[in-house]
């Protein structure tokens, strides 16, 4: 039995999503291998919450309403999004260096470095280099200071 849309979690589906939903599910079954999720919101109410397949390649743990996985590069966009709205707003120059915003970060040849570098992947900042413990990646302190005290990869 998949999980996900069952009458339980249906109950949370805005009737309106209730189709796309189950489009969404079948398509979510089909990864046969891999488990995946998705919820969507809308004016600030869940109106999808799906969720099927497995967490791992055993099929022995299925993915729950609440497995954690990682997105990795799903925020880029985001981020992007995010930071054009608040160019429009005015508070954001894609032009300033981002030592003007966060001066730390200033640091390891990064100080006239452009925000606009940021978000197309011109910064030569790939990865932080310092090996951190694997709770860091859930510390915004720790994580910012590992990123500003690293220099630009010299090959990019």
């Amino acid at each position: 039995k998949a999980s996900g849309a069952d009458e339980e979690s249906a109950s949370k589906i805005d009737p309106l999503a209730v189709k796309g939903s189950r489009r969404s599910r079948v398509e979510l079954h089909s990864l046969h291998d891999f488990g995946a999720s998705i919820a969507v919101m809308l004016e600030g109410k869940l109106v999808v919450d799906l969720w099927d397949g497995f967490m791992d390649k055993g099929k022995t743990r299925p993915w729950t309403e609440s497995t954690i996985a990682n997105v990795f590069s799903v925020t880029k966009g985001w981020t992007a999004i995010c930071a054009h709205r608040l160019v429009d707003q005015g508070k954001l120059d894609l032009d300033r260096p981002v030592a003007a915003y966060l001066p730390e970060f200033a640091q390891g040849d990064k100080s006239e470095l452009p925000v606009r570098a940021l978000l197309d992947h011109r910064a030569g900042l790939p990865a932080i280099r310092a090996l951190l413990a694997p709770e860091a990646l859930f510390d915004w302190p720790t994580m910012t200071a590992a990123l500003a005290i690293d220099a630009v990869y010299a090959s990019l």
